[in-house]
């Protein structure tokens, strides 16, 4: 992400906490939805780098303000299609002429794994907890036939497939206390979205150029790739 941010002297927007994200560039104004997780997560602020709690979808930034806008997974908590077309659009506005926006998205796969194969290959130990999360998730919300999913639904599909944990923590190595982070979406206000690049690429205008950069190095890196917007 730090190699596709276009040089200049205006700051660079942070959607969202994301502590790494949060060093690799200055100045940076960082912005999320809620002071609960600005206090859990937010690296602190400095000369040259600040967080702001607001909306995204009604960004508290001048027009050409920001040389660029990146975050992490931030279109997934958005309602498809109208929240993401409604940030997209507010970043179009905040960021400068020959600017660009970075997003790491959550893609699924064309095609995609069902519940079922996602299933076995935990069961079979060959992935990781935080792939067979995302990979379970999109599989889920796929298989619904709704774009969109609450978070209570994902963990009630997740309790539903895997009803004795401790049978999923032996075959797979993972331990019940990571197993039990998916009881986070239990009280969770979100809703999650997967679309797919191709579902992702028509949410922008036509007139923008759009692509894909591809991540590495991570188990489930082929569902997560970088959506580079450059601003004319």
């Amino acid at each position: 992400m730090a190699d596709a941010l276009p040089s200049g002297d205006a700051p660079v927007l942070l959607l969202g906490v994301t502590p790494e994200l949060s060093e690799i560039v200055r100045p940076l104004i960082a912005m999320d939805w809620g002071w609960d997780m600005i206090g859990r997560a937010w690296v602190g602020n400095g000369p040259d780098r600040n967080v702001v709690c607001a909306d995204w979808l009604t960004l508290p930034l001048d027009d050409h303000s920001v040389r660029a806008a990146i975050g992490d997974a931030c279109l997934s908590i958005l309602e498809y299609p109208l929240g993401l077309e409604r940030l997209i659009e507010q970043l179009c506005r905040a960021v400068v002429p020959g600017g660009r926006i970075v997003l790491r998205c959550f893609a699924t796969g064309e095609p995609m794994p069902g519940r079922d194969a996602v299933r076995t290959m935990a069961m079979a130990g060959t992935l990781g907890f935080h792939q067979f999360k995302l990979m379970f998730n999109m599989a889920t919300v796929a298989e619904s036939g709704s774009m969109n999913m609450a978070c209570p639904q994902l963990l009630e599909s997740f309790n539903g497939w895997f009803s004795d944990r401790a049978a999923l923590s032996r075959a797979s190595g993972w331990s019940l206390e990571t197993i039990a982070e998916y009881d986070a979406y239990h009280s969770s206000p979100y809703v999650h979205c997967f679309p797919t690049r191709s579902q992702l690429t028509d949410l922008v205008p036509t007139d923008l150029p759009v692509r894909f950069v591809e991540t590495c190095g991570y188990p489930g890196a082929e569902y997560c790739p970088l959506l580079i917007i450059d601003l004319p």
